[in-house]
């Protein structure tokens, strides 16, 4: 293990010593910074490039341990005290290190939790920093995230047919059970036309836990058309417990060209509905049925336009959409009457919505907003450098709200003034 500790105290020296951040506990300088990799081939499979990088480290609050985090970087993993700056443990992986370093792609269940990137696998305890199992994949072989419930977790994989042309399918592998990862199911593409998709590709993907006790997968995808920029988008539930289909092909339009950027990219399950965002709206749909309960519609001031491209964060009293206006819409989740907007907004969310707490990260700031009234709080400047998009809030045991964000080639840790 390299002692790293002596380099984060003289850095966080002599960065004092020319920049002060007023609210600003502990500086701490990363190991390493996580370069890209190759672009691959975009009539195959997408690219990861822009995941690998010192953003990515802090955007699931699910990895810290009090002020305990874990961090990456294209050689290993580190567990590391965001209060006192100090590496607690250190693991030298090149695999590891880079299926964690894009956390969109994380789940984790107790003390475990499965990373993975375009290249490979990665089960680690979170409490720890242990390595407990890796595997290699091929080039771009993971499409989008981890998801899971329990032990078990699902990814999405590219999967070629004789002639090579791919389409997405979902695998199921667990925590526990080293270098599982089994076909779960492919969606029922029509196999009609291909493009730079192949048949077609999963966008959403959401595994959750049933009345029931069965545990089920509600997934969006779509299929494409003879047209390179048009697609057909479905909604699919599948029973993972019994390994048969809810439903595979509930068309969410009839027409035959939708232009790609209208599919669904987000679902947020709550109980018995999931919340879509979908052509400019947020469609309210039933998980069992698979039909649309309701539709929510932008008034014309504060439109979506002609598609949705921003986050869609959704509580019991809440629905925050981040719209393609640059404009962030709070909606009443009992009425979903409009409460109020936030403008501009052009950088990351992470909302907090036990703390009623807001955070909007812009390359030179972070501001805090309570949700419950869209009031800005605070504003946190850097000093030095400008902010990345990844932010972990916690509270003490005293009360004191922390976060800790990344700054350029350092994390830093602050604790809020209200």
């Amino acid at each position: 293990m390299h002692k790293l500790v002596l380099p984060f105290a003289l850095f966080a020296f002599l960065l004092s010593a020319c920049c002060k951040d007023d609210n600003l506990l502990v500086e701490i300088l990363l190991p390493h910074s996580p370069g890209g990799i190759t672009n691959c081939d975009s009539s195959k499979a997408t690219a990861y490039a822009g995941k690998f990088s010192v953003p990515a480290y802090l955007r699931d609050v699910a990895l810290s341990e009090g002020s305990k985090v874990l961090l990456a970087s294209q050689d290993g993993l580190y567990w590391m005290d965001i209060t006192t700056g100090k590496m607690l443990h250190q693991i030298e992986s090149p695999v590891a290190g880079k299926a964690f370093s894009n956390t969109d792609a994380l789940y984790r269940n107790g003390d475990l939790a499965a990373a993975a990137s375009a290249t490979g696998l990665a089960v680690f305890n979170v409490k720890t920093g242990e390595l407990m199992w890796e595997r290699a994949l091929g080039e771009c072989d993971i499409d989008k995230g981890v998801y899971g419930v329990g032990d078990q977790y699902f990814v999405t994989r590219h999967v070629p047919d004789a002639e090579g042309i791919v389409a997405d399918a979902v695998f199921v592998g667990n925590l526990r059970e080293p270098n599982r990862l089994d076909l779960l199911f492919t969606p029922a593409y029509s196999h009609a036309h291909h493009s730079w998709a192949g048949y077609g590709r999963i966008t959403s993907l959401t595994p959750f836990m049933g009345a029931d006790g069965h545990t089920y997968v509600l997934s969006a995808y779509f299929e494409t058309q003879a047209s390179s920029n048009a697609l057909r988008a479905f909604m699919a539930l599948f029973d993972v417990t019994t390994k048969s289909w809810v439903y595979e092909r509930q068309e969410l339009t009839t027409a035959s060209l939708i232009i790609i950027y209208n599919s669904v990219q987000q679902i947020t399950v709550r109980g018995t509905t999931a919340y879509l965002s979908w052509m400019g709206k947020i469609l309210v749909w039933n998980i069992s049925s698979g039909t649309v309960l309701e539709t929510i519609s932008m008034t014309p001031a504060n439109s979506m336009q002609d598609g949705f491209y921003g986050d869609l964060l959704v509580s019991e009293q809440y629905i925050l959409v981040k719209d393609n206006n640059a404009a962030l819409q709070v909606l009443d989740n009992a009425t979903h009457q409009p409460l109020y907007s936030i403008r501009p907004l052009s950088g990351t969310l992470r909302a907090a919505f036990d703390l009623d707490r807001l955070f909007v990260t812009n390359w030179d700031r972070i501001d805090v907003y309570e949700i419950s009234t869209g009031k800005k709080l605070e504003t946190i400047l850097p000093a030095c450098d400008q902010f990345s998009d990844g932010i972990v809030v916690w509270k003490d045991v005293y009360g004191t709200t922390h976060v800790a964000v990344g700054n350029g080639s350092a994390i830093k840790h602050y604790v809020l003034q209200n």
